[in-house]
């Protein structure tokens, strides 16, 4: 179900505040749950805020494995001990008896927004009936809050880069490090809106910040504080070098409080405080800060406009030594003023680029778009990489051997050592620690020097933009670059955003076909249809595991790989001509093939070898045609299976049980007891003696199978010498009979065999 009130709300002109205050009102009208408290996530800060009418302004840290944890999926809390989920309940619902009521956690992720909804329900299958029915009201949730980010985003990027320009102008008309200082100051009380707003400088010798620049403020006591690193919010952000920011400074416990400086913050009546370090590249020489005397919570724009304020303010300071250091001689007073013209210059064009590349995103050129505009300025050949060296954008005309085989990375590449690919394999696998990379030119494959930008968010490497240029203008190019990055960055988040949404339906739906009940078919076929795939037609299931051997020692996507294998296959299976629908069900990837089309194991298996490579290997099972909804479940059951038929040690398998003979009748659903019964019957002696002895009789039984009836075929596979096959199968004889090895005798005793093998692999891993 979803709100009317919700899809009619007119955005404009309401606060953070009002909208949370109106879904939680909405949440608790449709889903009847008394209480209702939503906790806004602020990576940058990593805290969690409440900024909800009618509901007490709050924040909670939280580390970001916590967050990605509470951000996956719904849950459902009945204990809650310790840790964040403690918090957040108590601080939501105060002190609650767990006998009594079980919370419900529900992530809220919007395109550019995260925050998770709390609620307490009598029961766990209140919570389970609840998050059902929830489905469709959280997605529009979602969307709501995604847009009211990007309007608020909207606002302060416009109103950011009129200060930033004017802020630029006068960092190159004013030398006088004060006035600058206290014109960013300004600016950032301005733009934040907040009353205060305050500058301190490193004392590196004395290993302390002071008091450079302050705007707002009534008490002399605070306009010459200084902090040792590591005292207060403001020493620890100078120790720390990154964003910190408390709603009750008096009353935070997770600051060092000096009491100096907790006086002179007692009489300013300050309450919450913002601060962000004054870096550019390695260089750190202050913290920027901005103040209230009341309690309120400071987004995630706010810290993009302050750092953004911040990294000019450095600008400033290295400015003004800069000047004071040439100041006796008139040459070098001349160059200094230059280098300040070009960098005015360079600010200009960057903020200039920023705009045209963040319009052509608004009309929908995309990557491409950005892509294209990038290779006409900097006349050359431009290629855009998502995080794993995948080629999703290229520009320009390539002009040596290394930008063709740059350009040519369309499939997700080989890992491969050596060589032109073995060295833009290295430099992605380096990018993962943010720094750009120049690759130096005058080579017999690369004519030029080529400039590698990672493209990040929120800490974590999304992609990477490489340009062709020369030398002489690398340091321009790379400064024009660093704004391009974030738009390139905002692109890559709203496409994985998608797709991760795309992915969770499908998956979904999935899981729902599987295990459907008879009353809820009519729904699921209707809901396929909205996606595309008509499960009332024939088709084929088919059942795809994937398994990635050792990437290497140290290498950056081990944790990584099988995942991104695993997304290429899902990816590759969407595309293919003879695929109605694909998705991943209980870690496997699932295949839907209408019937008619073809062979649908050949077709699986010539697929699956385009994208097999040395590190990944794949074993697959298409299952009977599916000619009725209720039969999904039961066919992919037995294709489920039917994997145990690949052989050891294979790279590539595809069981077709179509073409399977008797065999398929082993994977049905229900026929377990039996099986294990004919089992037990068949090879209880042989079983039982390799319990009691330590022996190896049935495997040596499945490998005499394996190799057709050879002993020498049954040695190798086993690794040991003939005659050691020879005396098992002795033992063997004596077990089960003289006639053991008649066809028949092996026919049960093979059938016997497999059907071992794959209820021990349903008991240990499906």
């Amino acid at each position: 179900m979803i709100s009317k009130n919700l899809a009619l709300l007119e955005l404009s002109g309401l606060d953070s505040a009002k909208i949370f205050g109106i879904i939680a009102a909405e949440v608790r009208a449709i889903l009847g749950v008394p209480r209702v408290v939503i906790w806004h996530y602020v990576p940058s800060l990593h805290r969690l805020i409440v900024e909800q009418d009618g509901v007490e302004i709050d924040a909670l840290y939280i580390s970001l494995i916590d967050a990605d944890i509470l951000m996956q999926a719904p849950a459902i809390w009945t204990t809650y001990p310790d840790g964040v989920k403690a918090e957040l309940v108590t601080k939501s619902f105060g002190i609650t008896d767990t006998s009594n009521e079980v919370a419900v956690c529900l992530p809220l992720c919007g395109m550019e927004c995260s925050a998770v909804l709390l609620f307490q329900v009598p029961d766990v299958n209140t919570a389970n009936r609840v998050i059902d029915s929830s489905r469709a009201l959280v997605a529009q949730i979602g969307a709501v809050m995604s847009n009211y980010s990007a309007l608020e985003r909207a606002s302060y990027h416009e109103a950011q880069l009129e200060a930033l320009y004017e802020t630029a102008g006068e960092i190159s008309a004013e030398l006088d490090l004060d006035s600058v200082l206290r014109a960013i100051a300004s600016r950032a009380k301005k733009l934040v809106d907040a009353p205060i707003s305050y500058i301190m400088l490193v004392d590196r010798e004395l290993s302390d910040v002071y008091m450079c620049t302050t705007i707002g403020t009534t008490s002399r006591e605070f306009s010459t504080l200084r902090l040792a690193l590591g005292d207060g919010l403001g020493g620890r952000t100078a120790q720390e070098i990154r964003p910190l920011y408390t709603k009750d400074y008096l009353n935070d416990q997770h600051f060092r409080h000096v009491p100096d400086v907790d006086q002179a913050v007692r009489l300013e009546g300050i309450k919450s405080i913002l601060g962000v370090p004054m870096k550019a590249l390695t260089k750190f020489v202050g913290v920027l800060y901005v103040a209230d005397r009341t309690e309120r919570v400071f987004t995630d724009s706010d810290v993009e406009v302050l750092s953004s304020l911040a990294h000019h303010a450095t600008l400033a300071v290295g400015n003004s030594a800069l000047y004071e250091s040439v100041a006796t001689a008139l040459d070098q007073l001349e160059r200094m003023q230059e280098v300040a013209a070009e960098q005015f210059r360079k600010l200009k064009a960057s903020d200039a680029l920023n705009q045209i590349l963040s319009e052509l995103i608004v009309l929908g050129e995309g990557i491409d778009g950005v892509t294209r505009q990038l290779a006409g300025l900097v006349d050359g050949h431009v290629v855009v990489c998502d995080e794993h060296g995948y080629v999703i954008s290229s520009a320009g005309e390539p002009e040596d051997e290394f930008s063709w085989a740059l350009a040519s990375r369309g499939g997700r590449p080989r890992r491969t050592r050596g060589g032109i690919a073995g060295e833009i394999e290295e430099v992605i696998g380096g990018l993962e620690h943010g720094q750009s990379v120049v690759l130096p030119g005058s080579s017999a494959s690369r004519l030029k020097e080529c400039l590698v930008v990672p493209v990040s968010a929120g800490g974590e490497v999304m992609g990477s933009i490489w340009i062709r240029v020369a030398a002489e203008r690398l340091a321009e190019q790379q400064a024009v670059l660093e704004g391009a990055t974030r738009v390139v960055a905002l692109e890559l988040a709203h496409g994985r955003a998608i797709a991760a949404l795309e992915a969770r339906m499908h998956g979904e739906l999935l899981e729902d076909l599987l295990t459907c009940r008879p009353e809820a078919m009519a729904t699921i076929v209707r809901r396929g249809i909205e996606l595309g795939v008509d499960l009332a037609s024939p088709h084929h299931v088919g059942v795809i595991s994937l398994r990635v051997t050792d990437p290497g020692a140290g290498d950056r996507t081990r944790g990584m790989r099988p995942r991104a294998a695993q997304d290429d296959l899902v990816k590759a299976l969407a595309a293919a001509q003879d695929c109605s629908f694909v998705g991943v069900v209980f870690g496997l990837v699932v295949v839907l093939m209408p019937a008619g089309s073809g062979d649908p194991g050949s077709m699986l298996r010539h697929l699956l070898a385009r994208q097999a490579g040395s590190d990944v290997s794949y074993h697959a099972a298409v299952s009977e045609v599916v000619r009725d909804v209720g039969g999904y479940g039961d066919a992919f059951d037995a294709a489920k299976r039917g994997l145990v038929l690949a052989p050891d040690g294979s790279f590539l398998s595809v069981v077709d049980l179509s073409k399977a003979g008797i065999l398929p009748l082993l994977f049905r659903r229900g026929g377990d007891t039996e099986l294990r019964r004919f089992a037990d019957r068949v090879l209880g002696t042989v079983v039982s003696y390799d319990e009691r002895h330590a022996a190896d009789l049935c495997r040596t039984l499945q490998a005499y199978a394996d190799a057709g009836g050879s002993p020498g075929g049954a040695a190798t596979i086993l690794g040991v010498h003939v005659n050691t096959v020879y005396y098992r199968l002795k033992k063997l004889e004596t077990l089960l009979g003289r006639d053991f090895l008649e066809p028949q005798r092996l026919v049960d005793i093979q059938v016997a065999l497999l059907a071992r093998r794959f209820l021990a692999l349903e008991e240990t891993v499906w």
